[in-house]
C-alpha cells in the first residue's frame, strides 16, 4: 500500500491478486487443461490487458490514479483484473456443450456486464491527487455524459478485447489438440498473444468511428442470441468446490463495486450507476444460472435416454 492510497483503492488490488491466486490454484488442480497452459493463458491475458491499456493511456484516451504497483503506465492490477476476468468467462464457456465459434461471444458478454458494474463507480470514488480530485481511472468526460461518465466506445472496446483474445486461445488449444505435440501446450498461449493484439489494433484503427452505443447494442443482442441458441449441453456440471473461478470472479467484481459506491453514497447524486450496477449483476448470474440449468436439463434427458 503506497503512502496516502485510499482505502478503496488497497481493497481493489488485494481483492483482485486473491482472484489471480484463485484462478491458478483450482485452474491447475482442476486439470481442464495442462497445468502450464494455465499458468501462460492467465500470464498472456494479463500481458495483453496491459499492453493495449499502456497504448491506450500513453495516447491520452485516459489515465488512472496512482495504485501500488504500475506497469508500463498502468496499474498491475489492472492487468491482472482482465486476466481473472477472461480467464473466468472462458472456463465457463468451456463447460458448455456449444459450438467453439460461439464461445467468444459468451466470454465477451460476461467480461463486458462486469465492466458495466465497476466503470460508474470506480471513477466517481475520487480522491485528492497533486491537488486534483479523481477516481481509480478517469476518461475527463462529464459525469453525465455518454454511459454516466464511461464513454460507450470503453464498454464496446471491452467486448471486442476479451472476444479476439478468447478466440486467439481457443484456436491455440485447437492446434495443440490437432498435433498432438505437448511442446504447443507451451507456446499456443504465446502465439495468441502475437495475433490478438495485432489483430485488436487494427479493429480499433479501422472501426473506431463505429464504437458507439449503437454497435454496442447490436453486439450484445447478437451475443446473447447466438449463446442461447447454441446452447445444447453441458459436458461437467460446475460446483463451488471444483469450479470456484466461474462463480468467485464475477460475484466479487460486482459486490466489490456496489458495495464502495453504497459505503461512500456515490449514488446519492447519479441514481442511475445503482440500477446499472444492480442490472449488470442480475443479468450476469441470470446468464450463469439460465445457461447452467439449460445445459443441466439437456444433459440430464441425454441421460435418461
Amino acid at each position: 500500500m503506497v503512502l496516502g492510497e485510499p482505502l478503496s483503492f488497497f481493497l481493489f488490488e488485494v481483492m483482485v491478486l486473491f482472484l489471480l491466486v484463485v484462478c491458478l490454484y483450482f485452474g491447475v488442480r482442476k486439470k481442464r487443461l495442462p497445468a502450464t497452459s494455465v499458468v501462460l493463458e492467465l500470464t498472456v491475458f494479463i500481458i495483453y490487458g496491459l499492453s493495449l491499456e499502456s497504448i491506450a493511456v500513453a495516447a491520452g484516451f485516459y489515465e488512472y490514479a496512482p495504485f501500488t504497483v504500475e506497469v508500463w503506465l498502468v496499474p498491475l492490477v489492472i492487468g491482472v483484473g482482465w486476466g481473472v476476468i477472461g480467464f473466468s468467462a472462458m472456463w465457463f464457456s468451456d463447460s458448455l456443450n456449444m459450438p467453439q465459434w460461439s464461445k467468444p461471444f459468451l466470454d465477451a458478454l460476461l467480461a463486458l456486464l462486469i465492466d458495466l458494474g465497476m466503470d460508474t463507480v470506480a471513477i466517481r470514488d475520487s480522491y485528492p491527487f497533486d491537488g486534483q480530485n479523481m477516481g481509480m481511472w478517469s476518461w475527463g468526460l462529464e459525469l453525465d455524459a455518454q454511459w454516466f461518465g464511461v464513454p460507450y466506445g470503453n464498454f464496446l472496446t471491452w467486448w471486442v478485447v476479451v472476444f479476439i483474445m478468447s478466440n486467439s486461445l481457443r484456436g491455440g488449444r485447437y492446434l495443440a489438440l490437432w498435433f498432438e505435440k505437448r511442446w504447443l501446450t507451451w507456446i499456443y498461449p504465446v502465439i495468441a498473444l502475437t495475433v490478438a493484439l495485432p489483430v485488436f489494433l487494427l479493429l480499433l484503427l479501422t472501426f473506431a468511428g463505429a464504437f458507439d452505443y449503437r454497435t454496442l447494442l447490436l453486439l450484445v443482442g447478437v451475443s446473447i442470441a447466438i449463446c442461447f441458441v447454441n446452447v445444447q449441453g453441458i459436458q461437467e456440471r460446475l460446483t463451488w468446490l471444483r469450479d470456484a473461478p466461474v462463480f468467485l470472479v464475477p460475484l466479487a467484481f460486482h459486490l466489490f463495486f456496489l458495495t464502495l459506491m453504497l459505503w461512500r453514497r456515490l449514488h446519492l447524486d447519479s441514481p442511475g450507476i445503482l440500477l446499472s450496477a444492480l442490472f449488470a449483476f442480475a443479468l450476469h448470474h441470470l446468464i450463469l444460472f439460465v445457461a447452467g440449468r439449460r445445459a443441466h436439463r439437456v444433459l440430464s434427458e441425454i441421460e435418461a435416454a
